[in-house]
């Protein structure tokens, strides 16, 4: 592993790599993770990316964790939009990404690989989100394929067809009548 610390974006208080942690202790801002920089470049290269499948497994120094779970995320493609750089009247090209190549639909995905073969080095028996669809969605099929219980906690105004998605895969589905940040504050105390 090529972690240093995972770290505080906004107080810089730092936590040991590996660390199950949410968000800051000390002023609940978001956290980042810090590499080793020096140790990466003595072991990676852009030619030794380059010759890996083009999949989001290809960036395995990168991931606090070995043996993702995978359904073939990542590796979709770039998509040029000729119409909107005409538009803007750019002189460059304006590529976009295609995430919907995703098995669920989402980028979503990317992470949810890794999140669900953590919780397995863990040894958790299941697994809980808050989600307004996508994120939930993504955690189910991964989740169901790890053989995990998955409980997505969803708030009100969650649609539709995500809440179906979800159901599909297998997840328990919890809607909780507030918003979003209600729902994430039952998750992380549950």
């Amino acid at each position: 592993m090529h972690e240093l610390a995972i770290a505080c974006e906004s107080c810089g208080r730092r936590y040991p790599p590996g660390a199950t942690v949410f968000r800051c202790g000390s002023c609940n801002a978001s956290l980042e993770v810090l590499f080793d920089y020096a140790k990466l470049k003595e072991t990676l290269s852009l030619s030794k990316l380059r010759a890996r499948p083009f999949s989001h497994s290809r960036y395995l120094e990168l991931y606090p964790v070995r043996g993702l779970v995978s359904l073939g995320e990542g590796g979709t493609p770039l998509l040029r939009s000729r119409n909107l750089e005409r538009e803007l009247g750019l002189k460059s090209e304006l590529w976009f990404k295609c995430e919907s190549h995703n098995p669920t639909g989402s980028f979503k995905d990317r992470g949810s690989s890794v999140e669900i073969a953590l919780a397995i080095k863990q040894k958790a028996k299941r697994v809980a989100v808050a989600s307004t669809g996508n994120m939930g969605a993504s955690l189910s099929a991964y989740s169901a394929l790890a053989g995990l219980e998955c409980h997505v906690f969803t708030p009100g105004d969650a649609r539709a067809v995500k809440l179906r998605q979800i159901l599909a895969y297998g997840a328990r589905l919890h809607e909780i009548p507030g918003d979003y940040t209600r729902a994430a504050s039952l998750v992380e105390r549950a």
